[in-house]
């Protein structure tokens, strides 16, 4: 049974410290734990924002050597609770205790770019990326499918081309966006 060794996310980068952990000890199965836009960075006004850092923080994550990452709080109420030592968070599913209803935040659409098409063992693949502006990472599935997401946190359209194998894209993704392409064999 391999080993797991579970670490607190490292928001706002320092990915090369994690990839240097994964290189040291490449056995190890590396978990991101306690995954949200917490208490230091937390802006319940700028929903994009918080779905920004989530995203980018999963696709930096698995690109330096992370095998799993895990959400601190997947559903809070819209105060960002309950919390006993009020450092009152995000998350991508907020409860409204007066409408007694469920409001999926735009953190809960972001991480479903990778949540929804990552599959288990599936295994990330190499890219070349030549556009500082948009963050990407690409996997094979084990259905041989393979799964490329692409985040835009600037504020302008960053025009791209993805090419793989003989499938090429010629496209534009907007300010503040994340898009999937799925690639099926």
């Amino acid at each position: 049974m391999p080993v797991v060794l579970l670490f607190i996310g490292i928001q706002d980068g320092h990915f090369e410290n994690l990839e240097a952990l994964h290189h040291l000890f490449p056995n190890l199965l590396l978990f991101h734990t306690e995954g949200c836009t917490g208490y230091s960075h937390f802006k319940p006004q700028d929903e994009l924002a918080n779905a920004e850092i989530y995203a980018y923080e999963i696709i930096e994550d698995f690109n330096h050597g992370t095998n799993c990452f895990i959400d601190w709080n997947i559903l809070l109420d819209y105060k960002g609770g309950p919390n006993h030592v009020k450092n009152y968070c995000n998350s991508p599913i907020m409860l409204d205790k007066k409408k007694k209803s469920l409001l999926k935040t735009p953190s809960f659409y972001y991480i479903s770019h990778v949540a929804r098409y990552l599959k288990p063992n599936a295994r990330r693949i190499h890219f070349n990326k030549f556009c500082e502006n948009i963050s990407v990472s690409a996997f094979q599935n084990p259905d041989k499918s393979v799964m490329i997401v692409l985040l835009n946190r600037t504020d302008k359209n960053v025009e791209y081309n993805l090419c793989y194998q003989d499938y090429v894209f010629h496209d534009n993704l907007d300010s503040h966006a994340i898009v999937t392409y799925i690639i099926n064999f």
